[in-house]
C-alpha cells in the first residue's frame, strides 16, 4: 500500500520538498496529487522530492514503490503538513525526526504501514502540536532500538495508543 499524506500550499506558485536521509535504497514514484506529471525517486536527495504547486490549496500526495524514510526534523515545509492518511508499506527502515515540528498535522493514521524493519524513531512525532489522538499500536517496533523523545511537546494528544509496542 502507499504513503499517502496531504499538505496545504498557501502561495501561487509554491514549492514543496519531501525531506530525507541518507538511509535505504530508495525506488519510488511519487503522485503529487495536482494532476500533473509523477516523479521517479532514486536517491535520498532526488531533485525530484521537490515540486513546484501553480495554485494555492490543499493536495493529498502519494508515494508508491521503496521509501525507506522520511525526515522533516524541524525544518523545511513542515508547517505545510496537515495529515497522513496511510503511512503505508513503503520499505520504511528510518524513522528518526520524521514529522518533528509537523505542529499543523491534525491527524495520523497507521493504515497498512509495515515497520518491522524500523530502527530508530527518535523524535519522530516531536512537537505535532496539532495531534489529539494518536493510534500507533500497529507499529511493530520489535527492531527498534530508540525511541527518545518520540512524543515530546505532543501538547494537545488527549489519547495515545501504544499497547502493540514490544519494548523488549
Amino acid at each position: 500500500m502507499a504513503f499517502i499524506f496531504k499538505i496545504t500550499t498557501t502561495g501561487s506558485p509554491q514549492t514543496f520538498t519531501i525531506p530525507c536521509q541518507n538511509v535505504g535504497t530508495f525506488n519510488a514514484t511519487i503522485d503529487w496529487g495536482d494532476g500533473g506529471a509523477t516523479s521517479s525517486i532514486t536517491a535520498y536527495n532526488d531533485a525530484d522530492l521537490a515540486h513546484s504547486y501553480t495554485t494555492a490549496g490543499q493536495y493529498t500526495i502519494t508515494i508508491t514503490g521503496t521509501f525507506p524514510n522520511i525526515y522533516f526534523n524541524n525544518g523545511g515545509d513542515k508547517l505545510l503538513v496537515d495529515e497522513v492518511v496511510d503511512l503505508g508499506d513503503v520499505g520504511w527502515e528510518n524513522l528518526n525526526s520524521a514529522f518533528y515540528g509537523c505542529s499543523n498535522m491534525t491527524a495520523f493514521d497507521v493504515g497498512t504501514t509495515d515497520t518491522s524493519s524500523v530502527t530508530n524513531m527518535f523524535r519522530m512525532f516531536r512537537d505535532c502540536s496539532s495531534l489529539t489522538s494518536l493510534d500507533v499500536s500497529g507499529f511493530d517496533t520489535s527492531s527498534v532500538t530508540n525511541m527518545f523523545a518520540m512524543f515530546h511537546s505532543c501538547s494537545s494528544l488527549t489519547s495515545l495508543d501504544v499497547s502493540g509496542f514490544d519494548v523488549s
